[in-house]
């Protein structure tokens, strides 16, 4: 595993690219297997989170659009199922998209909280996360 805090602390900017799990790794620094690598280069669930959001936006060069929740930029975010700031790490990976936005419009939702608000916007992938994996 790349030394990551210590990246972060010599001002390098880089991102998360792929699935959320790769969240879980930067805050608890263990591999499939559960042997710790680097435990000094743990960061914070903040800072995870900002490597997986903004600086994705700002490495693709469209951070004054995307990246985070803001006045004039494009709304697209998720509704998880679970508080990741508060959940035991372990559990990190296992958080799944109730709903995902994309500009502000609605383009997949699972289907409990679909049916829970009577949600079926149009175009929208009603699904759950397993089944679009199952599919590829």
């Amino acid at each position: 595993m790349a030394p990551i805090k210590t990246m972060l602390d010599a001002g390098m900017n880089f991102s998360l690219e792929g699935e959320w799990a790769g969240v879980e790794n930067l805050i608890t620094r263990k591999d499939t297997q559960g042997r710790v690598w680097g435990p000094d280069q743990r960061v914070d669930r903040e800072t995870a989170l900002r490597i997986a959001t903004q600086n994705g936006a700002n490495y693709v060069l469209k951070g004054d659009r995307l990246g985070s929740i803001e006045p004039g930029k494009l709304a697209d975010l998720v509704v998880l199922d679970r508080d990741y700031m508060t959940i035991p790490e372990e559990e990190i990976s296992e958080t799944r998209s109730l709903m995902t936005l994309l500009g502000g419009k609605p383009v997949f939702l699972h289907p409990d909280f679909s049916r829970e608000y009577s949600l079926r916007p149009e175009g929208a992938i009603i699904s759950t996360y397993e089944d679009l994996v199952a599919r590829r």
